[in-house]
């Protein structure tokens, strides 16, 4: 990004956004920004139909809300 844009201001900010806390965090470091890079996201290898409800929660709270 900085090679083809020199003057461009980028920073990083390590939070876990899989917590309410992380994402606070986040705010409270870049209240605003224009992109976000986001590589949160969980899933385990193993057989669909055996996967519980509780499982299925915890994969769409995490990578959904």
């Amino acid at each position: 990004m900085r090679e083809g844009t020199p003057e461009a201001e980028v920073r990083g900010v390590y939070a876990d956004l899989s917590t309410a806390s992380g994402c606070n965090a986040l705010v409270k470091a870049e209240p605003a920004c224009d992109i976000l890079v986001n590589n949160v996201g969980i899933y385990g290898p193993q057989d669909f139909f055996e996967i519980s409800d509780s499982e299925w929660t915890r994969f769409f709270e995490v990578n959904v809300m």
